[in-house]
């Protein structure tokens, strides 16, 4: 019978010099920390984009408000259409002052009106466009089916949320942090 060792027969098992074992704890963690970058900056990006696609959205929603109302205006005696024309103008002031402005120049609001309408399309086809280029850029393996679709979905009920019912200090202080990290976290599972 021939001596043989523990570490003949699994020569993975062998003892290995410091070194090398001090490279592959680094390689590890440069791979864990690249995950959690990405992670973070893939979520920066898809929640940047939806934040703002949703504030466009909220802010051009009041030119059909105001569409509506003007041609209810046209409808109502003088007085109550000054009413409703101040009361517009105070709920939005970003299109208020500038149909105000028009309308005291005797100026049409069409051409106002088609830009904001314009401008809520150009984000809705640019956001659809980011859709597919985050596809490929976060999601670059294969994935099971949908969860793209889901992930972007929760990203934006959580920004209708935040925009919605996060009014406190502590919730603005940390309700972002931890739904930040909640996703973070998921992504590098789906990135391992």
């Amino acid at each position: 019978w021939k001596n043989t060792t523990y570490s003949s027969y699994y020569p993975e098992l062998k003892e290995s010099d410091d070194s090398s074992t001090v490279a592959k704890i680094f390689d590890w963690l440069l791979v864990r920390i690249g995950r959690l970058l990405r992670a973070f900056v893939s979520l920066f990006f898809i929640s940047g984009m939806t934040a703002l696609l949703i504030r466009i959205a909220i802010s051009c929603s009041a030119v059909m408000i105001y569409l509506c109302a003007s041609w209810g205006i046209a409808r109502q005696d003088a007085n109550r259409a000054r009413l409703i024309r101040w009361l517009l103008a105070r709920s939005f002031p970003w299109l208020g002052f500038q149909t105000e402005m028009l309308r005291r120049g005797e100026r049409s609001n069409k051409r106002l009106f088609c830009s904001y309408l314009s401008l809520l399309f150009i984000f809705y086809f640019l956001f659809g466009c980011l859709y597919f280029l985050w596809d490929y850029l976060v999601f670059g393996k294969s994935i099971p089916e949908g969860l793209n679709d889901s992930l972007y979905s929760t990203i934006g009920w959580i920004e209708f949320y935040i925009l919605a019912f996060v009014r406190a200090r502590t919730t603005i202080r940390f309700f972002a942090r931890y739904c930040s990290i909640v996703i973070a976290l998921f992504m590098i599972y789906v990135f391992s």
